[in-house]
């Protein structure tokens, strides 16, 4: 009974693990990667924002208080924090910004042989700039 049940836990473990998604996800267009450029730019700036507060007002408590205390240090060291977050904020908010601008889906107009003669008609295409 030990053996079945261990079997059937590995199969199924396996099962879901290796099996195919039945709903792949779609492939991110121009306006996904520059809707999330700017909402990881808008995280960027708050997490700066507040970071540079709290390193201010733990310096200016820290100068107006006799006695060096904890509080000081910690808002010090909780805004160097959250300033050092910012960065990898700003980081990958240009390369989704990057990755949105090469990639580009458009309908182009391209000639096609209609009988005997040309027609321009608009194809669906995948643009791709490429920065030497």
């Amino acid at each position: 009974m030990k053996k079945i049940i261990i079997c059937s836990i590995l199969l199924i473990t396996a099962s879901a693990g290796l099996g195919q998604q039945t709903k792949p996800s779609p492939a991110l267009t121009k306006a996904d990667y520059l809707k999330k450029s700017k909402n990881q730019k808008i995280a960027a700036f708050t997490t700066l924002g507040t970071g540079v507060v709290l390193l201010t007002t733990g310096f200016i408590a820290l100068d107006n208080t006799v006695s060096k205390g904890e509080k000081e240090s910690l808002l010090i060291l909780s805004g160097l924090l959250i300033t050092s977050v910012s960065i990898p904020l700003f980081i990958s908010s240009q390369i989704n910004k990057k990755k949105g601008m090469v990639v580009s889906f458009k309908n182009q107009v391209l000639p096609q042989v209609n009988n005997s003669s040309f027609i321009y008609k608009p194809v669906p295409s995948i643009a791709f700039k490429i920065n030497l």
